[in-house]
């Protein structure tokens, strides 16, 4: 352990590094939380009143607008009986998964986390890796190679919180991917479960544990997840969630609990057939089924008043092209709508080697595409003596002369730069991990020419998210005014007088 961390009581804030049992900060912001945490109000979690454990509902991919109409389920009882904010919005531009679950989970923007996207390029090493990747061994996912834990994560999470004023309490996440259970989870989580669909699985990283849990192992042969219809996805996440309730008694003591679910189906359906599909609805209509199922189990397992719950979502999607052009509404330069992401990282990669790195160099050892992020590598550029800043102009016009790309984002320009859209990729952007240059897609073209639907812009379509609060002291109303996904961390940590990290960018939102 380095010589600069804080010992806050049982919790260790190390600086500058990244513990299983930590958050990582820097020194400085180690000493905040030490100040805030020694004059924060200290509660009893297990006040008359307070629940006795928070569950965090995260819908992969659905847009707000996809809850209009009538449901009969769990999804209309909390639209009927919650505190919904109907103009909620995810306050960051590059909407994907691991991104928008981290904002939910610390009530950080993205960038300030430190995650920039699902994947992006290590300075250092100049490899992709993923936002829950790790290089420590002791990280091994069980049955994977994969190594995997939340250190990447640059915040403490309402889970970290939760461990922090209660270390008995107890933390668990269950999703269907990797990059929504461990932001979910957080640093000091007791388990972080997701399917692993190479081995038709649930599985969990050694970081959380040294044996594969036994929890597992009984679900694994009482309940095998047939994945031939994507709504059975989040069915088998429910049911394991309920198992972990009753498993490890989740809400059913002195200490306050949290159990987060991470639902993806959703967004399996909508990258495959479009967000109104009938493939989508049959999945929100299951989930509506299985939602209400659940709210019922937890009425019966803890009781109406032993629970605070929130349902939101990571990002929204673009409507299918083909759909958008029935409507008049495409309004993309590609006439399809849909951008043929090889053929234009092709001619971005000529562009390179033709100027930069020919004869002999390969043009991804200088300058790399992951997501909507370029990456330009420094010491390659150094031994061949290229200018970085003048590469950075070249790379900005040549991406703005595509007809699909409205603009390119420099550090410069969103630091400095004016407006709304400036002002969310500052939220996004992370100086080390962001690349050098972030693309802004024109409105309504998709990358991709496959058949179904994708986000990842700072437009509405992908950023309205639904969010709704519901349990005991939560007024029910529809809630207009701006609200973010950023404010779900830091108005559960009020609700339940939680010391929270300083500094976040999340506010916390009126329930009554």
């Amino acid at each position: 352990m380095q010589s600069d961390a804080l010992r806050l009581g049982s919790t260790t804030v190390c600086a500058g590094s990244g513990l299983s049992s930590t958050a990582w900060v820097p020194a400085a912001t180690g000493r905040a939380i030490l100040l805030a945490w020694l004059l924060a109000p200290t509660a009893s979690i297990a006040a008359p009143g307070l629940p006795s454990i928070v569950v965090l509902v995260v819908v992969d991919q659905l847009r707000r607008d996809r809850l209009d109409g009538v449901w009969t389920g769990g999804l209309g009882k909390l639209q009927l009986e919650g505190r919904a904010f109907i103009n909620a919005s995810v306050d960051h531009a590059v909407t994907t998964t691991c991104a928008g679950h981290v904002a939910v989970s610390t009530g950080m923007s993205p960038g300030r986390a430190g995650i920039p996207g699902n994947r992006y390029i290590d300075p250092g090493t100049w490899e992709e890796v993923s936002c829950v990747g790790d290089t420590d061994p002791g990280t091994r996912a069980f049955g994977s190679p994969s190594l995997l834990s939340p250190r990447a994560i640059r915040s403490e999470t309402l889970g970290d919180w939760i461990k922090s004023a209660q270390p008995h309490g107890r933390v668990f996440a269950v999703a269907g991917k990797d990059r929504a259970a461990i932001p979910l989870a957080g640093h000091r989580a007791d388990l972080a479960i997701w399917f692993d669909a190479s081995q038709a699985r649930f599985t969990t990283s050694r970081y959380y544990t040294d044996a594969y849990p036994q929890i597992l192992k009984d679900f694994a042969a009482s309940s095998p997840v047939n994945t031939r219809h994507l709504a059975n996805l989040d069915k088998a996440t429910f049911a394991l969630a309920k198992q972990a309730i009753i498993e490890y008694q989740l809400g059913q003591d002195e200490y306050l609990d949290m159990l987060a679910l991470g639902l993806s189906a959703n967004d399996l359906a909508g990258h495959q057939y479009g967000p109104f599909s009938d493939e989508a609805d049959e999945v929100l209509n299951q989930l509506d089924v299985e939602l209400q199922a659940f709210l019922d189990f937890l009425d019966r397992q803890v009781g109406p008043d032993g629970y605070l719950l929130v349902l939101t979502s990571d990002h929204g999607a673009l409507d299918v092209p083909e759909t958008l052009r029935a409507r008049g509404e495409l309004t993309c330069a590609e006439a399809s709508g849909r951008v043929d992401r090889e053929r234009a990282g092709l001619r971005l990669y000529w562009h390179v080697y033709s100027r930069y790195t020919r004869p002999f160099g390969w043009p991804t050892k200088l300058v790399r595409v992951v997501g909507s992020r370029i990456s330009i590598n420094r010491n390659y550029a150094r031994e061949r003596s290229i200018d970085v800043a003048s590469l950075v102009r070249d790379l900005d016009g040549r991406l703005e002369s595509e007809p699909f790309i409205r603009h390119a984002w420099t550090h410069q320009e969103i630091l400095e730069g004016q407006g709304a859209i400036a002002a969310l990729y500052r939220n996004s952007l992370d100086l080390e991990r962001s690349g050098d240059l972030l693309v802004q897609l024109e409105p309504t073209c998709l990358m991709g020419t496959g058949t179904g639907a994708g986000h990842g812009t700072p437009y509405s379509y992908d950023r309205d998210i639904p969010l709704i609060f519901y349990g005991p002291g939560i007024a029910p109303g529809r809630i207009g005014g701006e609200a973010h996904s950023t404010d779900v961390a830091p108005t559960l940590g009020a609700l339940l007088t939680l010391p929270r990290s300083p500094g976040i960018d999340g506010r916390v939102l009126e329930m009554e």
